[in-house]
């Protein structure tokens, strides 16, 4: 990955025009269902990079992350963290 990154995830409009690499996944695209699909191709233990605007609300994937992933959760994980 690119510097402990395992993936590289970029969603919303503004994104539309990034070229995409082997490293980056862009979604324009930020809906509900869309956001579904991402999380479900993140697999737990990946360190993500995950970059959208406020406007994106990516906190909605954050918790898709968590509802998908529930039940491989131990107690001694940390949950995911938020950087604005």
């Amino acid at each position: 990955g690119l510097a402990g990154i395992d993936r590289l995830i970029l969603v919303g409009a503004g994104f539309a025009d990034v070229v995409h690499s082997g490293h980056a996944q862009v979604s324009a695209d930020s809906s509900d269902e869309s956001l579904k699909t991402i999380a479900s191709g993140i697999r737990p233990g990946q360190t993500l990079l995950i970059k959208g605007s406020r406007g994106v609300k990516l906190e909605r994937l954050i918790a898709m992350l968590g509802d998908l992933h529930a039940s491989s959760r131990s107690q001694n994980q940390p949950d995911a963290t938020t950087h604005a």
